[in-house]
């Protein structure tokens, strides 16, 4: 890996239902191909952190394993969030993810190798949202045949990531 791309900071991370006990976990890498935020199984049983579900993963070296989630309040930077974290067992690495980063609204200074404020968190221009909303009315009106109308409702069955690449899109028209 570039020694550009290794980034390590310390993160904290608090239980949503019970604040107060911040455990800090040092030498974090900040990995960005990392959706979610891996740490240690350990610290999040010490502050009560619940398992929610178990989901599959596919790491670095291609495997597909299988880890416990939680929710809990992750720290960075003088910024906090609530977000779903992984109980990382012993042979995994203490991530924080992009999801986080996100919702911590930090982005990453790779010069300075530090996460800094993102700035102004993205809005959808009402312009730009009535804009969208009339392409799409009229996209599904000629998709639909006869007797479609522009104000019918618009079935949305898109993913998270197209959700996101939508906000962006929006806000950058």
């Amino acid at each position: 890996m570039p020694d550009m791309e290794i980034f390590r900071i310390t993160i904290g991370v608090e239980n949503v239902t019970h604040r107060g006990v911040v455990r800090h976990i040092p030498d974090t890498l900040v990995d960005t191909g990392s959706e979610l935020t891996w740490i240690p199984r350990n610290i999040l049983q010490s502050i009560d952190i619940a398992v929610e579900r178990r989901r599959n993963f596919i790491v670095a070296d291609g495997r597909h394993i299988e880890r416990d989630i939680g929710y809990a309040v992750v720290h960075a930077s003088g910024s906090a969030t609530v977000d779903e974290v992984v109980f990382a067992e012993e042979s995994d690495f203490a991530l924080l993810g992009v999801r986080s980063l996100e919702g911590l609204n930090l982005r990453i200074d790779v010069v300075k190798k530090q996460l800094v404020d993102a700035g102004p968190v993205p809005a959808a221009q009402v312009s730009a949202f009535i804009e969208s909303r009339s392409a799409a009315a009229a996209t599904a009106s000629l998709s639909a045949g006869a007797g479609a109308r522009s104000h019918d409702p618009i079935p949305h069955n898109r993913s998270s990531s197209d959700a996101r690449s939508s906000r962006f899109m929006l806000v950058n028209k």
